[in-house]
């Protein structure tokens, strides 16, 4: 399996000659690390405008339910990707999950960010509030 400092070196070699230069671009692309915003205006209006989910603001089945809810629970859930997942592909990328004797190993980072997302509360979105949940659609989640 190639790994991304393999595709980088190919990369460079396709625009130089220079071998030592392609080493040299190849080691600097290495260290880039890739960012993501989510696009969390084009996920409110898909989910408000298309889906239907700001009729159900306040209906029976969920009463709490209001659009700036949703646009908080957007914008935090954006955060947490951005900051805190999408930071996680170098290391999985680089690490991958191994089988070992006692199960499957996640790559570093992984399991420290499973726990921070479920004492956030996120896995608890559509859950019913009678056991804990936040009684939100399940589109939210």
């Amino acid at each position: 399996m190639r790994t991304l400092a393999g595709y980088a070196r190919h990369f460079c070699y396709l625009f130089t000659s220079n071998d030592r230069l392609a080493r040299r671009l190849a080691t600097k692309f290495e260290r880039i690390r890739m960012t993501y915003r989510p696009p969390v205006r084009d996920m409110s209006f898909a989910l408000n405008e298309i889906a239907g989910l700001k009729e159900l603001c306040g209906s029976k089945a969920f009463p709490d339910l209001e659009p700036d809810l949703i646009e908080q629970v957007l914008e935090e859930s954006g955060r947490m990707a951005g900051d805190l997942l999408a930071p996680l592909n170098w290391t999985g990328d680089q690490q991958g999950a191994r089988l070992e004797d006692d199960g499957v190993k996640a790559p570093d980072g992984f399991s420290e960010a499973y726990k921070q997302w479920f004492e956030a509360g996120w896995c608890s979105i559509p859950g019913d509030v009678n056991y804990g949940g936040q009684g939100l659609p399940l589109s939210l989640a």
